[in-house]
């Protein structure tokens, strides 16, 4: 992440995108997103709200960055953040077991939370789950798929996205191309 930030502060670059392999991002979406916020003010959105991975505490859920989903940091966030990075793993090696750090998202969200006061941005675009979850068949195998508001609500990204033929038909299916799809018996497209 330093050298990333390092990298787009010399080519003026406004926003960056941090999503996991396995991510799937919707550009007219995460356009859309940023369209609503000054790059050149303090800026981290994300979906903020997820199970805690570790249970510590009285809660399961604390406010913290659902990496698996992506999170937008704005450029004037990132310029805050940067000289910091390198006492975050400090800090935070020293509240877990550096076993537990494995995951960055967490340890980023307890650095700027905690050691920074940054304020987190929840925005429900971003999701945690795979788009594939939306996916429902009928007795005929026939694959009905639907993106609309009350579910969805414009997503920026989707987590858990797995080869890349999966990614065309969900890309196929939400941009109107395809709206049913029928899948052979013996097929294990849903696994």
């Amino acid at each position: 992440m330093l050298k990333t930030f390092e990298m787009g502060f010399k080519q003026n670059i406004k926003w960056y995108m941090i999503v996991d392999d396995d991510g799937y991002i919707v550009v007219n979406n995460t356009l859309a997103l940023v369209n609503q916020y000054f790059h050149d003010q303090m800026w981290l959105l994300a979906s903020v709200l997820c199970p805690h991975p570790y249970n510590h505490g009285s809660s399961p859920y604390f406010l913290r960055i659902c990496g698996g989903g992506g999170y937008l940091i704005s450029s004037k966030m990132a310029k805050y953040i940067l000289p910091s990075l390198p006492k975050c793993f400090n800090y935070t090696s020293s509240k877990w077991d550096n076993g537990d750090m494995k995951y960055a998202s967490v340890m980023l969200s307890v650095c700027l939370t905690e050691l920074l006061n940054v304020t987190l941005t929840h925005r429900h675009e971003f999701k945690t789950v795979s788009p594939l979850k939306q996916i429902t068949t009928n007795n005929n195998n026939t694959i009905k798929f639907s993106f609309n508001e009350k579910n969805l609500n414009n997503p920026v990204t989707f987590h858990y996205v797995k080869p890349w033929q999966k990614q065309l038909i969900v890309w196929k299916l939400y941009h109107g191309i395809e709206t049913n799809l029928t899948v052979k018996n013996s097929s294990n497209w849903l696994t």
